[in-house]
């Protein structure tokens, strides 16, 4: 299976509870939001993500937004986490990305680049 995401607007997904291998494919608008709580407190900590993300992006520069969820019951607070991404691409990345970190959350990515990628 695979999460696909088309057409114009935003689209926010919380990876709680998704496969590791589920590939991520963002067409068409420019902006994808991703959302975990790690162990969902406010200490420092690293959330892998193994999936592989592609923007398929009409847009010059994509949009990469991530954040926490807020579903643990007891720690709905979550921040300080920083999300490692194994796989980010787009056709378009070598204009750059724009990051929105909420809640005190940073981006590693561990991709190696390809022609039309660039690693941030």
């Amino acid at each position: 299976s695979s999460i696909v995401k088309t057409g114009l607007g935003s689209f926010g997904l919380n990876l709680t509870n998704v496969g590791g291998t589920v590939p991520i494919s963002v067409t068409g608008g420019n902006s994808f939001g991703l959302y975990l709580d790690g162990d969902g407190s406010g200490a420092p900590n690293t959330v892998t993500v193994n999936n592989p993300i592609t923007f398929n992006s009409s847009a010059t520069i994509p949009t990469l937004v991530i954040g926490r969820t807020g579903q643990t019951q007891l720690w709905n607070q979550a921040a300080n986490k920083t999300i490692i991404l194994g796989s980010l691409s787009s056709s378009v990345m070598q204009n750059g990305l724009t990051l929105t970190n909420n809640n005190g959350y940073g981006l590693q990515v561990t991709s190696r680049a390809s022609p039309k990628t660039l690693v941030i």
